[in-house]
């Protein structure tokens, strides 16, 4: 039996129920079974502790003033010499070079490599969709899923995880990443070599094409915001705190999990005094509880950067989600709260997103209006195919080069 919940603090409680396990990905088993999101109790705690470990704050100082530069200039270089691009190919392309850095990806760094890794990435995102299918079929998405792993464990997993091995080994220096991590805390194949392989293509995954989705909706929700009122960019560029609210606010529109779903190990009760027998699918219905006029006001619906939430509401809602399954790479993706204390200091983690946001606002990014975006709308979770996007020389932040220049400022205010 399947039970629904749409209110947000009835979603909120209910999700922290450390008895609840997760069912989001069930019809994909195959794939998901023993990896940090679909174990429970005591085994999933230990894993998330290991993979914890490695959000430091010296990885997140070299992460935010060394990697993500240097990646995202790299894609940006071509995307101003022409004048124009894609957002949903610019976001992938950043990620990809990101996430296979953090998760533990040896690579060469060719376009033909990031172009095999995005492959491998787009067969194995239809396990994030495999439950909410509108159309297609079941057992083609999970055919693509299986493709996808064996071409990441045969051409990067097992390469990339001997290498570390041998330095472990070695009693080397050892890189800060997701693969080493796991190989630390499970040594001597305490992990099946299989489980190992599915926990790094998740996280490359989850890391890369739900953050790629989600910049498309922001950068959509802040652009158009910015052409119906002039002067906004100015203070986006000027105060990362206001940034931050146009992001979170995006997010919580747009949480990168529409629907998810658990299921009780024992009999319980949910808020609306229902009773849930052992084995029941509890849905969290998120859109829907991240836009709860109780919550976040009469205008829920709409997109208002400068809403205050009431009491400890997180800004982004629930689209973190909450309890033992919270997403595990939140501040990676979204930062920490912004405030006047800690805007300056190059130890706030200000998230992939916010940074990869400003880097474009600096650049003078609007939308293209003679290509407006495309939207896949084949499952409930929605998904921007395309938003094509012209950088705009007089939009430029004055804080950078011009456009024209062929610079790629990369500069946090």
């Amino acid at each position: 039996m399947k039970h629904r919940i749409d209110t947000y603090r009835d979603a909120e409680k209910t999700m922290k129920d450390k008895t609840l396990r997760q069912a989001m990905y069930d019809p994909a088993l195959f794939f998901m079974k023993d990896t940090v999101v679909n174990l429970h109790g005591d085994a999933h705690l230990r894993k998330r502790q290991a993979l914890n470990s490695l959000f430091t704050r010296e990885f997140f100082r070299d992460y935010q003033n060394r990697v993500l530069p240097a990646a995202l200039d790299q894609v940006l270089k071509p995307v101003v010499a022409e004048g124009r691009g894609d957002v949903a190919i610019l976001a992938f392309q950043a990620l990809v070079n990101l996430t296979s850095d953090v998760t533990g990806i040896d690579r060469v760094g060719t376009e033909e490599e990031t172009n095999r890794i995005l492959k491998i990435i787009r067969g194995l995102a239809h396990v994030s969709t495999v439950e909410q299918l509108l159309s297609g079929s079941v057992d083609d998405a999970n055919r693509k899923i299986r493709e996808a792993l064996v071409e990441f464990e045969r051409d990067f997993y097992v390469p990339s995880a001997r290498r570390r091995q041998a330095l472990i080994d070695q009693g080397a220096e050892l890189p800060k990443d997701v693969m080493t991590v796991m190989l630390v805390n499970y040594p001597n194949g305490e992990l099946p070599h299989d489980v190992m392989v599915k926990d790094a293509a998740l996280f490359l995954l989850a890391s890369a094409a739900t953050q790629a989705n989600t910049l498309c909706f922001i950068m959509l929700d802040i652009l158009t915001w910015c052409r119906d009122h002039p002067g906004t960019r100015e203070t986006l560029l000027a105060e990362p705190a206001t940034l931050q609210k146009f992001i979170w606010e995006a997010i919580r529109l747009h949480p990168p999990q529409v629907v998810s779903l658990r299921r009780a190990s024992c009999p319980m009760h949910v808020p609306d005094g229902g009773e849930v027998a052992a084995g029941d699918v509890i849905e969290f219905d998120m859109a829907t509880a991240n836009r709860n006029p109780d919550i976040f006001g009469p205008d829920a619906d709409t997109f208002n950067p400068y809403r205050v939430p009431p009491g400890r509401i997180a800004a982004p809602g629930l689209s973190f989600g909450a309890g033992p399954h919270a997403c595990v790479g939140r501040v990676l993706a979204a930062g920490v709260p912004i405030t006047a204390e800690n805007a300056d200091s190059e130890d706030t983690e200000f998230g992939t997103l916010h940074m990869i946001t400003h880097a474009l606002l600096v650049l003078g990014v609007d939308l293209d209006r003679d290509h407006p975006p495309i939207v896949d709308e084949a499952t409930v979770r929605r998904h921007i195919v395309s938003l094509p996007f012209v950088l705009r020389p007089e939009l430029a932040a004055a804080a950078g080069r011009e456009v024209a220049g062929g610079g790629c400022p990369f500069t946090r205010s």
